[in-house]
């Protein structure tokens, strides 16, 4: 039925598509905790986006979000590439090298931040490789092969010889279409494929947040400088630091209100 089919056609292109995805991200991640974190795709392309940002736009950021504007920017990117993967998902259950080439387009949006940061090519050459191989593995799991959908010839040659043994063996409760039992192995295959490339993404971001956690631990870094004490403290502001006239800021900043930035 046509409806059952498109529905088919969605969910399971939705789900090979954030396989695959998550899949990307993993191996760009995993090879960037040895190449450096910077250079991971998603963060690359984050960067690449800021300096690409109107200054405007980046004060207006920093006004509504303060400090978590690069937590929206990374969401808003995540976001966009879950859209994404969907779209070469559904596309690769149908043509499958048209769902190909958005992650081969993921990839050069990735290889060219890295490029414009100064940063490695290999892990977004990696995401991008793992993508869309698999993609390719599980789009060709989600529908069974020809050889599985085929009739074949001598089943043929003995329906049109003996119809009453067919219809016995039509008539027999443990009777299936032909093509069936394949069709279900090819909706297990397909399922188990996904599920196994999903614990194996989720191993290896878990694996690449350790790495880089441990080389490149920045906090635990700031944690452990200790800055050595004044010799003498010193002298209190004088007033006329700060005239009064209407509209001047104040001599001094707090410092809640100071915006850091971190560069790893």
């Amino acid at each position: 039925m046509p409806g059952v089919n498109r529905l088919r056609t969605v969910w399971t292109g939705t789900l090979a598509g954030l396989v695959s995805a998550g899949a990307a991200i993993a191996a760009g991640d995993l090879v960037a905790a040895f190449t450096g974190p910077a250079g991971a795709p998603v963060l690359a392309v984050g960067s690449a986006a800021i300096d690409l940002t109107p200054t405007a736009l980046k004060d207006w950021a920093v006004a509504h979000f303060g400090t978590h504007d690069k937590t929206v920017l990374l969401s808003g990117i995540y976001g966009t590439m879950l859209v994404l993967a969907i779209v070469a998902g559904m596309l690769a259950v149908r043509v499958l090298w048209a769902g190909l080439v958005v992650f081969v387009l993921f990839a050069a949006v990735g290889v060219w931040a890295a490029t414009s940061r100064q940063e490695s090519l290999l892990p977004a050459l990696a995401a991008g490789l793992v993508g869309c191989a698999v993609l390719f593995l599980v789009a060709r799991r989600a529908h069974p092969t020809d050889a599985r959908r085929e009739v074949r010839p001598d089943a043929r040659t003995e329906a049109r010889t003996d119809a009453r043994t067919d219809a016995h063996a039509d008539a027999r409760p443990d009777a299936r279409p032909e093509g069936g039992a394949a069709r279900g192995m090819g909706r297990r295959g397909f399922l188990l494929t996904a599920a196994a490339v999903a614990v194996a993404a989720t191993l290896a971001e878990t694996g690449a947040r350790a790495l880089t956690a441990a080389r490149y631990n920045v906090a635990k870094a700031r944690a452990a400088l200790r800055l050595p004490a004044p010799l003498r403290p010193l002298a209190p502001i004088p007033a006329s630091a700060h005239p009064d006239v209407a509209g001047l800021s104040a001599f001094t900043t707090p410092v809640g209100n100071f915006y850091r930035v971190d560069i790893v």
